[in-house]
């Protein structure tokens, strides 16, 4: 994360390594080519790749998982086995770029800059499925994860809605939603959005629990980045991230939170940080927004993995 100075817009022109907030470009690409099955398994804990030996965070592993529990547990040898070994380096590539990674969204503010990406070797590769070795902005991360919102769809970001005549009142200019391109199926992004919801809503494993809102249904992903000083990652400094949306079934905020170098002593306490700061800003966001909670208390009950959740609805009235 670079320093900047007051009255630069850090969401436009800095740029960091997103960590595995990134992960659901990965997933996205996976469910897109029918090579994501939540329900096969893999020996999680370390996996070989040229020129490197990629770790879990629980470096042990949690032995012989689902690819469900993987996403939800936040697994880097899984999304390295979905993304370089099944997806290949090449298909990969594509989609991080679909996705509008390496390039400026074009949002209607100065500066705004581009990331890298720009891998070249096997583990560059491999590091990529994870989010290291990328360099990306808040403003990309955001349209990426809108892109899932949004059906599949790539829009193009704005802050204007129109510009008015302050006499007249006559509408001088007005700008409205723009799809950049049509990234997966809208199939895929339903399905993408219902494992990234249970990434927040299994209150047990999954990463993302500390964002879960009571009555609404959120997806959502979290991130920790190591900081690069001098070329090399330092040990003790991080950026963390949360990023994600609500509610699933029919997405109105799109929301990323990013916390540069928290004081903590291990970057698995990153999600402390940034997952109640999100839950917070989205509940309230969902609120004055007049959005109704859709569960009851209780929450999500999932049917099976690879299936719709639907709200618990046992002993409610048809309204």
């Amino acid at each position: 994360w670079e320093k900047v100075e007051n009255m630069t817009n850090a969401a436009v022109l800095s740029v960091f390594e997103p960590g595995s907030t990134f992960k659901i470009v990965t997933l996205a690409a996976a469910v897109e080519e029918g090579l994501f099955d939540p329900d096969a398994t893999y020996m999680s804990g370390s996996i070989q790749v040229p020129g490197a030996t990629i770790r879990d965070h629980n470096r042990s592993g949690w032995g012989e998982i689902t690819y469900l529990e993987g996403v939800k547990r936040s697994s880097n040898v899984a999304f390295v086995k979905l993304g370089y070994e099944e997806l290949g380096p090449e298909k990969l590539t594509a989609y991080i770029r679909n996705f509008g990674f390496g390039e400026p969204t074009g949002i209607d503010l100065p500066g705004e800059a581009s990331g890298i990406v720009a891998m070249r070797y096997p583990a560059e590769y491999a590091a990529a499925t994870f989010g290291q070795g990328v360099a990306v902005t808040a403003i990309q991360q955001i349209a990426a994860v809108s892109a899932i919102a949004n059906g599949g769809k790539l829009m193009k970001p704005y802050l204007l809605k129109e510009v008015i005549d302050s006499d007249t009142g006559e509408v001088i200019e007005s700008f409205g939603p723009k799809v950049v391109r049509q990234v997966i199926r809208e199939e895929t992004a339903r399905e993408t959005a219902l494992y990234l919801e249970q990434v927040v809503s299994d209150l047990e494993i999954g990463t993302g629990r500390r964002a879960y809102i009571e009555g609404y249904r959120v997806a959502g992903k979290t991130g920790t980045a190591q900081v690069v000083v001098d070329g090399k990652y330092a040990e003790d400094r991080w950026v963390a991230s949360f990023i994600g949306f609500a509610p699933v079934e029919n997405p109105k905020i799109a929301l990323i939170v990013i916390a540069a170098e928290p004081k903590i002593n291990d970057y698995r306490d990153a999600g402390n940080v940034v997952g109640p700061v999100f839950k917070e800003i989205m509940s309230k966001s969902l609120h004055y927004l007049g959005i109704a909670s859709g569960a009851p208390a209780g929450g999500i009950v999932t049917i099976s993995s690879g299936q719709e959740q639907v709200p618990n609805l046992v002993g409610k009235t048809v309204s």
